[in-house]
């Protein structure tokens, strides 16, 4: 079993227990933006990557008494630029919205979460926690000839903060940012020649803005 395949366990049945003894749960669907800026890679050859994507996120905060939680969140979204700058100067800039067979991320976080409330409609939180992100990119030619396939797999530790309205007594607005600084990117390159892959320990920085609604019960 892989390590997504078994943080994706742990969060499926940890959801439930948390819940049982939680005082207040927190449930939001937000919009996410992504940029994602990687200054060493596995390849010598590339000195930076620049990513964007957009997409949607499921974001959980289950708190044991006024302030202090467990949080966990989902992110799904569509890779939209891929922008590699080479170390001799070159630069390869690669629109992804069209012409990829696949590309799709994939991204969570487990941590705890802490907030304070200074109105009865007003309530900041933070989190802090381990993030894992996964990307693959797939593209064929015109007669499904298969032309390359790129897969990356960072982790590294994340923080979330954000400001909660409550519109309704069990219905909020939420809008905030999850900042995670990715520590290692497992990376591999298959073309129809040959196929290349590394590890990269790093400190790259992944910034994704969000905005959402969500229940609270």
């Amino acid at each position: 079993m892989t390590r997504l395949k078994i943080n994706l366990l742990v969060l499926t049945l940890l959801f439930p227990l948390l819940s049982l003894s939680a005082q207040e749960t927190w449930v939001s669907l937000n919009g996410v933006f992504r940029s994602y800026t990687q200054n060493e890679s596995y390849d010598s050859s590339i000195d930076k990557t620049t990513e964007t994507d957009l997409g949607y996120g499921l974001k959980g905060m289950h708190f044991f008494n006024e302030h202090i939680g467990a949080y966990a969140s989902i992110n799904i979204f569509t890779p939209q630029s891929w922008d590699l700058t080479y170390t001799d100067g070159d630069e390869d800039d690669n629109d992804l919205s069209t012409g990829m067979d696949t590309a799709t991320g994939f991204g969570y976080m487990l941590g705890v979460a802490g907030t304070i409330s200074p109105t009865d409609v007003l309530d900041f939180y933070m989190a802090l926690g381990y993030a894992g992100t996964k990307v693959t990119l797939q593209e064929s030619d015109s007669d499904d000839n298969f032309l390359y396939k790129y897969e990356s797999r960072l982790r590294g530790v994340g923080t979330d903060f954000g400001v909660k309205l409550n519109v309704q007594e069990s219905v909020y607005l939420n809008v905030g940012t999850s900042l995670i600084v990715q520590l290692w990117a497992d990376e591999e390159m298959t073309d129809s020649d040959y196929s290349e892959s590394g590890t990269s320990t790093m400190a790259s920085l992944d910034v994704r803005p969000y905005f959402g609604f969500g229940i609270s019960f």
